[in-house]
């Protein structure tokens, strides 16, 4: 401890030391100067947090009340440009939910159609297995007739 302090008088040099003893006691040394850095660092860490808390806590705010804007509530006050620009994002909003609406109607016909080409698929495999056993029995068939 002593040389600490001597170095931090001696180098005016900013010295913090910690001293585990063989029991476990601590001993510990810091310089003035590091003692007040600490503090001012502690003091603007904390400021920093507290704004930084302030201004998420405004721009939830200002979020909240933007949304309850856009659901249309409370916009009997808004100026002109504010109500202009809830317009511009209400029809963008739309314009969006019509292009989507187009894009799933489009996806139903493809689909629509795959399943009737499906079907079609199936019923004509049908119809020529059909005729295929047809043609197989009806010949055995006419075997059997044409032996008696």
């Amino acid at each position: 401890m002593k040389k600490a302090k001597e170095i931090t008088i001696l180098c005016d040099a900013k010295v913090s030391l910690i001293i585990f003893g063989s029991s476990g006691k601590m001993h510990e040394y810091c310089s003035p100067s590091t003692k007040d850095n600490c503090s001012s660092l502690k003091t603007k860490t904390l400021q920093n947090l507290s704004n930084e808390i302030d201004r998420i806590k405004k721009e939830n705010d200002n979020m909240q009340i933007e949304l309850r804007h856009l659901k249309g509530e409370d916009i009997t006050s808004l100026p002109y440009k504010e109500l202009m620009a809830i317009e511009d994002a209400l029809e963008n909003g739309l314009t969006y939910t019509k292009f989507l609406e187009e894009d799933y109607k489009q996806l139903s016909f493809i689909l629509v159609f795959i399943l009737l080409q499906t079907s079609l698929t199936l019923y004509f495999k049908k119809t020529i297995d059909a005729r295929s056993d047809n043609e197989v029995t009806g010949d055995l068939h006419c075997d059997n007739t044409e032996s008696h």
